[in-house]
């Protein structure tokens, strides 16, 4: 991908100007001036400061193209960043867009792969979008889909991605509200995404990651893959049937168990987010079905969001303070996660924490929606000048369309009780005792030199104090060094012993705190 815009080739300027001009024509000329490109717009536009409607936004968008659907429906799902408004129109964005010739697929997969790999291979596409289109096909007997990348969609896209940041870049210059929200960072991360979605062979090692992931759920079903026959032009997986999850007549008719599949959804979810660090981040009722047996299946893998084990336990403990109105709890970790600017109101922000926590506790329980509530506070704390990471929002995004997948099926379902022991269960799972010693072992040998030296380090602290309070404490100081050397064995002890040990984990754990304890102990006496 090429750095700079402003030096692409001329057709890409035209591309710039076919963009602007498109935005003028349909009522959004203030969105060009906001971003710095009134220079670009006729001049019959530039007196001009209207605002689109969501209705037209969302046309508009339609009009310009894959990039920029892709971009409306990311955005939908950024409540922190987008009026309410916006949003319900944005979520309407789908990709249906005409499929192209069938005699092209045939082609590109016959290059790719070889159509000699199918037993057979059906000409229409069952589900055409604006990165690829879906045909059926068989393997040695087997039913699969074979998604077939439209020809010339990768350059583009590439184009319209190159586009967008120069746009973003001007937008930060001339907008202060732009500059806050770090729009250049929202639209790399969007740019990152979205190639690693023209790449099939990405989506389907995602698959394959997201079904390791989640083999310990019987009731989820990931579909397999087939990666020796997938390129980064085509992907074949296995075809799965089964009921959209809005189909709430063909639940009723199938007669599935709605308790069961609404649990399925959300514990999967927490796990992908809280457990995994790895989840859908596209999380349409479009790409889940349910299947006759209750199993929850999960489609398109395009686009994952990931983020760090320390996101990962601070997104499970925001979300167990607000479960238990702990404010004080929730506010320290949204102070450490987020980007906060200079005149932030962290009192503001408290307080609405504190009303929406109390709106939580009195509400009926079909409106008892924890992510909602994580992702109104997330809303308060932007307008309040304090930032959570895209992957939080996203995060929130995900797990709010699976509780309302799983509230939609079975409206009873007691989410607050739920959510709190299984988000208990992801975060002890994350942090079972072992695991927490040999990363404080391994901290520690990576210290061992400042810990040998602490038996000289409380030598010096006590030379420096002055003559009349070293004759007070010099019969102490022999003592307290042998206490030093303790302090010290014992916390190399421990951490070789938590690292090294061939003695089961249950007896390691058992020592390795009670050495770590007595050394500590140790210490605050010494000092």
């Amino acid at each position: 991908m090429r750095k700079n815009p402003v030096k692409q080739d001329i057709a890409d300027v035209q591309r710039l100007q076919e963009i602007i001009s498109i935005l003028a024509e349909n009522e959004a000329s203030h969105l060009v001036k906001k971003l710095g490109l009134s220079s670009y717009m006729s001049a019959r536009h530039r007196h001009k400061s209207e605002k689109p409607s969501p209705e037209r936004l969302r046309e508009v968008l339609e009009e310009l193209g894959p990039t920029f659907i892709k971009f409306g429906q990311i955005m939908a799902q950024r409540p922190d960043l987008v009026p309410e408004k916006y949003i319900e129109e944005l979520e309407k964005l789908e990709d249906n867009v005409k499929a192209f010739p069938s005699e092209e697929a045939k082609e590109i997969v016959d290059r790719e792969i070889g159509l000699e790999t199918f037993d057979d291979f059906t000409e229409e596409p069952v589900a055409a979008a604006s990165i690829a289109q879906v045909h059926e096909a068989w393997l040695n007997g087997e039913k699969v889909a074979v998604k077939v990348r439209r020809p010339g969609i990768k350059d583009q896209m590439t184009t319209d991605l190159d586009l967008m940041k120069f746009m973003a870049s001007k937008g930060e210059q001339h907008s202060e509200k732009l500059n806050k929200v770090k729009i250049t960072k929202i639209v790399d991360e969007f740019a990152e995404w979205t190639l690693d979605e023209l790449d099939l062979e990405k989506e389907a090692s995602n698959a394959e990651t997201f079904q390791r992931n989640l083999e310990d759920e019987e009731n989820v079903k990931v579909p397999d893959v087939y990666p020796e026959h997938t390129t980064q032009k085509v992907l074949v997986m296995e075809f799965v049937d089964g009921t959209k999850c809005t189909n709430d007549e063909r639940i009723d008719e199938l007669d599935l168990d709605r308790k069961m599949i609404a649990e399925t959804g959300i514990r999967a979810g927490l796990k992908q987010t809280i457990r995994d660090g790895f989840f859908h981040a596209d999380p349409h009722p479009s790409n889940f079905l349910i299947q006759e047996d209750n199993t929850f299946v999960y489609l398109d893998f395009g686009m994952m969001g990931t983020i760090s084990p320390k996101t990962k336990d601070q997104m499970g403990l925001i979300l167990m303070h607000t479960l238990n109105e702990d404010i004080e709890g929730a506010m320290s970790l949204i102070r450490d996660m987020a980007y906060v600017e200079e005149n932030a109101d962290f009192e503001g922000l408290k307080q609405d924490i504190e009303q929406k926590m109390l709106e939580l506790r009195n509400s009926s329980l079909k409106d008892n929606s924890i992510t909602s509530l994580m992702l109104e506070i997330t809303v308060s704390a932007s307008q309040k000048g304090i930032h959570m990471p895209s992957s939080f929002v996203l995060m929130g995004k995900t797990l709010l369309t699976l509780e309302s997948v799983g509230l939609a099926i079975y409206p009873q379902f007691k989410m607050r009780e739920e959510y709190t022991k299984m988000a208990q269960k992801m975060l002890l799972k994350n942090n079972q005792p072992k695991d927490l010693i040999q990363s404080l072992a391994i901290d520690l040998i990576q210290n061992k030199e400042l810990i040998s030296k602490a038996p000289s380090k409380i030598s010096q602290t006590i030379d420096s104090i002055n003559q009349k309070q070293r004759k007070e404490i010099i019969h102490e100081k022999a003592s307290d060094n042998k206490k030093a050397v303790i302090v010290a064995g014992l916390l190399i002890s421990a951490a070789i012993f938590a690292v090294n040990s061939p003695i089961p984990s249950s007896i390691i754990t058992l020592i390795t705190v009670t050495e770590i304890i007595l050394a500590f102990f140790l210490m605050n006496e010494a000092l």
